[in-house]
């Protein structure tokens, strides 16, 4: 049992979903929306994933007229881990949107546990000071992009796959990290990036290199299978076996400096006219790359630029799935939503120092409180 008993366990994440909901609900009064009705939490790709849960799949011609024409068009480019969800409890009677905000809410919820119990709980291995502990887990409530953790969006469900999977993989489990791994890559793109991280993660390992091959081919291999499982549900959907793609390429996604892309990002904040609220998206890109540098960096220097096991697990991912966007040029509208792919980053951030965690801390709840207002007033998607 974890420090503190069951409720040392169970209260601190149930806190911080409470803190985490407050920032937000307020965000939505000062925006003058309700944050009981679960309208308030759909924004542009919400549409799609309600109607994949209803009727699944779709691909046709797109209309006539439109700056897609002569191509196709439909849902596929959204993955079928989170509305199949949606669709299990749109089964039992419950609303569409209304099944789509509690599985984004028992989720996050759910990430909080986890992130709980692998720095203070039964996976801590007694590393991490509890103080730092609490303040990591506060960072997690508000972390940059929490708006979409609890939106209509398979953030949540996708954020407790990867923690997962990177948490199996720290305590030495390949077979386990993978099929987190799956369940990521059948839920949101950055879930794709798993299998590589997985694999080069168990091939770093101390040992022979023929067993931490087979490690390595075992955990990445099954994570990849779920990127195949999205292809074999839409394939019954549609008939196409590459309709995921078909869709994805109206995005004309294109490599890019990474560098050059961050400071496009981050500019508005630097130049004026400075519009208030309205740069919070840049706020939260600059905040993001704060905390990987400090998180990464900090772990680098600490383990004498040798990370332990964890540490190498969460650096890897945190370092690709934070590139990935900014060489691919993503679109200005989806980054700060990708953003939110980096919670398990917090799983680092309980061995910086006191004052700097509480520092990220307090900058991620102003930013989480802007971000939620701009979303609540319809003003980013």
């Amino acid at each position: 049992m974890a420090r503190g008993g069951l409720a040392g366990l169970l209260l601190p994440p149930l806190l911080a979903f409470a803190v985490s909901r407050l920032v937000l609900s307020t965000a939505a009064l000062a925006a003058g929306v309700s944050p009981a009705q679960p309208g308030s939490w759909c924004r542009f790709d919400c549409g799609h994933y309600t109607t994949i849960a209803v009727r699944g799949y779709e691909i046709a011609p797109c209309p006539a007229g439109s700056r897609d024409e002569g191509a196709l068009c439909g849902n596929t480019a959204w993955l079928p881990g989170y509305p199949l969800l949606v669709r299990a409890l749109h089964t039992l009677g419950i609303r569409p949107r209304r099944a789509a905000v509690l599985v984004s809410a028992a989720f996050a919820l759910l990430s909080l546990a986890l992130i709980w119990a692998a720095l203070a709980g039964p996976w801590a291995g007694g590393e991490e000071p509890r103080d730092r502990a609490a303040l990591a887990l506060c960072l997690a409530a508000v972390f940059p992009g929490a708006v979409y953790l609890h939106a209509i969006s398979p953030l949540a469900v996708y954020g407790v796959a990867a923690l997962l999977a990177l948490i199996f993989a720290s305590r030495g489990r390949p077979l386990a990290a993978g099929l987190a791994g799956a369940a990521a890559a059948f839920t949101y793109p950055p879930g794709f990036l798993l299998a590589p991280v997985l694999g080069t993660g168990f091939l770093l390992e101390a040992g022979a290199l023929a067993v931490r091959a087979r490690r390595a081919a075992l955990s990445a291999g099954v994570a990849a299978a779920g990127f195949f499982a999205v292809t074999l549900v839409q394939y019954v959907d549609t008939g196409r076996w590459w309709a995921f793609g078909l869709i994805q390429s109206h995005y004309n996604y294109s490599l890019r400096s990474p560098l050059r892309t961050l400071g496009a990002r981050i500019a508005p904040l630097f130049l004026p006219p400075f519009e208030g609220a309205s740069e919070a998206p840049s706020a939260q890109t600059l905040l993001v790359a704060l905390l990987v540098g400090g998180t990464v960096g900090g772990a680098l220097l600490a383990g004498r630029l040798r990370l332990g096991v964890r540490e190498r697990f969460v650096a890897l991912y945190a370092v690709v799935v934070w590139l990935l966007p900014l060489v691919i040029g993503e679109e200005e509208g989806g980054l700060h939503r990708r953003e939110a792919a980096l919670l398990p980053l917090v799983l680092l951030t309980a061995r910086l120092p006191a004052a700097a965690l509480a520092a990220f801390a307090a900058a991620a709840s102003v930013v989480a409180w802007l971000l939620a207002l701009l979303f609540f007033r319809g003003q980013i998607v």
